[in-house]
């Protein structure tokens, strides 16, 4: 069976947009549960979910610990071997639990990604965008990949909307999310891309169907920063953390002596913003204590 996890933080028009209806499809695929970590709101979302869905099982962070963290709670005690974990702004379309069943029982399948549609406020839906990583600039990084290039064979990284169903041991067995990247999505690549380095797959179902809105949540405040201070930042820890090979060092290392002697103000911010971050690099780095089955060069030439 599956159990599903919902991070919120002020969230609370959201779940009334879509908790019916997910609950609903849910219970009729015997989902019963469902676990919401509350990232210390103060919209009233706890005393809603409380209230009008008693079922619920509810996680109350003291403060604020953004979503990599609530996510590991919530997993923690989770009844079942198979996850969902999805955003408060996402409406589950269809679900079939015996397809995703089927699928877990195949070999090393670490996690599901259904068929995502993005809802603008006028009601036009898109097609969602995959991941992969591409060494570029000294750095290991993670890029769009287009619908049209995505095959079963392809290994996909992370996706940048949440959503996914994962195989709980194996989850665990890799630390699960990584709080290293603060308030962004960079934790679901990062677990992805360390899943594939071990040998274990992502599938892709396009019958399992979400859609999911942005102008129907709440972000965290410092989200708004992301793209000035956090990204920046975190490609640097990225690649810290998860390269091994010698000569994407060298190169890594050269391009941060280049920016340094050309000036690069905002990538010398970021170098330092991410030096500041190295106890707990270091810290992740001792946790990923299963060996690599693929280099980084066999990882990227993969594609």
């Amino acid at each position: 069976m599956i159990s599903v996890i919902i991070n919120t933080y002020n969230s609370i028009n959201a779940l009334k947009w879509t908790l019916n209806q997910n609950i609903k499809i849910l219970n009729q695929n015997q989902i019963n549960d469902i676990i919401l970590v509350d990232d210390d709101s103060d919209d009233n979302t706890v005393e809603y979910v409380e209230t009008h869905f008693p079922k619920i099982r509810i996680i109350q962070n003291e403060e604020t610990l953004y979503a990599a963290r609530s996510l590991n709670r919530g997993a923690s005690i989770a009844n079942h071997n198979i996850i969902l974990f999805i955003p408060p702004n996402t409406l589950i379309e269809s679900i079939d639990i015996q397809t995703i069943q089927n699928e877990f029982n195949q070999p090393n399948i670490f996690s599901i990604i259904p068929s995502i549609q993005l809802v603008t406020k006028k009601g036009k839906r898109y097609n969602t965008s995959y991941s992969r990583p591409r060494f570029k600039s000294g750095f290991l990084q993670c890029f769009p990949l287009t619908n049209k290039n995505i095959n079963q064979n392809n290994p996909i990284f992370g996706i940048s909307r949440q959503i996914m169903f994962v195989s709980k041991d194996i989850f665990f067995e890799l630390e699960g999310f990584d709080p290293l990247y603060g308030a962004s999505q960079d934790h679901i690549l990062d677990l992805f891309y360390t899943a594939y380095k071990r040998n274990f797959k992502t599938t892709l179902l396009p019958n399992q169907k979400v859609s999911i809105s942005h102008f129907k949540a709440n972000q965290y405040p410092i989200e708004m920063l992301y793209k000035e201070y956090i990204a920046p930042r975190n490609k640097y820890l990225f690649t810290w953390k998860n390269n091994s090979h010698i000569w994407i060092w060298c190169y890594h290392i050269l391009m941060i002596i280049l920016n340094f002697l050309t000036f690069q103000i905002n990538e010398s911010r970021a170098f330092i913003r991410a030096i500041i971050k190295l106890p707990n690099l270091i810290l992740s780095r001792r946790l990923i204590n299963i060996k690599p089955q693929k280099t980084d060069f066999e990882v990227i030439n993969s594609w």
